[in-house]
């Protein structure tokens, strides 16, 4: 049975040559014959992940994990598990999943054995049961129960915790709670640090209408599309999929696969976003307003940014100089690289991360005691 994408409507194919329209119609002619609106399928979603993952040269294995009856967190585990090492857990970010990471696994892992997730609402994790509400506190304790039950589960007792974007937020939340685990906290071009201007300005109108329409979940759009989904996602960011098929050794269908699925398919982290945000993509609990207070002194933080990422780096300048009044703390900006500083710029990202690890990048210089954040 045809799928979206059958080598036959792949970005270097014959098909990518026809019109956006004619492009819409064999989608839709393909969902009527397939009988389903929404072409995903957690076989489709697995069998691309299988695909991407062929990338990773170190041992690794894949699992579901139950952490409660019923519900499961897919687990990706790199690395010599026979071995006592240091353990590094990966998070990834909003719309995201294990395959995201597909580039990084083999330079951690000479170094310190890999556990990564895809959080519990999240790509092929469980879709547990979520109802919307409007006090961001619930989201942030179901993200942080879930992932210490799947660490209980796993048997792990401390590690680093890294973490892209949305799982950057996770993982400070996770780290205030939890700090008798976490020996270190990485945040790989964070999302939430800033607070939402005052003076904000609306979004263009088109942007406003389409998140009415979708109920500002942001990737509900997506699944609204349908059948003509996949195309849009092609169309709309091919510079993204290339950049993270070369991650994963050219593998352009796979990935292209992988990201549409992992998006479609992410239906109640959709609704937890949602709910820890506010405005259009603001924390409603912004890191700076609480990482230097009430984050541990006991866990020193590294702190990476991409160049030319849309991120707020002199929000994150600014929290890594209020956090360093009371533990060590690295602040880097990988070079020629955007918020999937992984892909953009794989190298350097993993030489910064790898030495962050070990402790040997530079440390941020305090903010003077007569400062506050702003």
């Amino acid at each position: 049975m045809p799928t979206p994408f059958e080598p036959s409507t792949t970005p270097d194919s014959p098909a990518q040559k026809e019109s956006f329209w004619m492009g819409s119609l064999r989608a839709l002619s393909v969902a009527l014959r397939q009988g389903r609106w929404l072409p995903t399928s957690d076989a489709e979603h697995h069998k691309a992940e299988v695909e991407i993952l062929e990338a990773v040269q170190s041992p690794h294995r894949q699992e579901m994990v139950e952490v409660k009856p019923g519900e499961y967190l897919n687990t990706l585990v790199v690395g010599d598990e026979s071995k006592k090492e240091e353990v590094v857990v990966m998070l990834h970010g909003y719309g995201g999943g294990i395959g995201t990471f597909v580039g990084t696994y083999d330079a951690v892992t000479p170094h310190a054995k890999v556990y990564s997730l895809d959080m519990v609402g999240f790509s092929r994790s469980s879709m547990v049961p979520y109802k919307s509400c409007t006090a961001p506190e619930k989201a942030e304790e179901i993200l942080v129960d879930y992932l210490e039950k799947w660490v209980e589960k796993m048997g792990i007792e401390k590690f680093t915790i890294v973490g892209h974007s949305f799982g950057g937020y996770v993982a400070a939340n996770y780290s205030k709670r939890h700090p008798e685990r976490v020996t270190r906290l990485v945040l790989a071009d964070p999302w939430g640090v800033p607070a939402m201007p005052p003076d904000q300005k609306k979004p263009h109108w088109l942007i406003r209408t389409l998140a009415t329409i979708s109920g500002s979940n942001p990737l509900a759009f997506l699944r609204g599309a349908g059948p003509v989904g996949p195309l849009l996602f092609e169309r709309a960011r091919p510079d993204l999929i290339n950049r993270f098929a070369e991650a994963a050794g050219g593998r352009k269908d796979a990935m292209l696969s992988y990201i549409y699925h992992s998006c479609a398919r992410t239906t109640v982290g959709d609704k937890m976003f949602k709910d820890l945000s506010t405005g259009f993509g603001w924390a409603r609990r912004p890191l700076i307003s609480w990482m230097g207070t009430e984050m541990p002194s006991t866990i020193p933080v590294t702190i990476l940014y991409g160049q030319r990422t849309w991120m707020n780096i002199a929000a994150g300048r600014q929290m890594a100089a209020d956090l360093a009044r009371t533990r060590p703390v690295n602040f880097e900006v990988v070079s020629a690289a955007g918020h999937n500083l992984f892909v953009d710029n794989k190298e350097e990202f993993n030489h910064l991360l790898v030495e962050g690890l070990k402790g040997r990048l530079r440390t941020v210089s305090p903010l003077p005691p007569n400062v506050t954040q702003s």
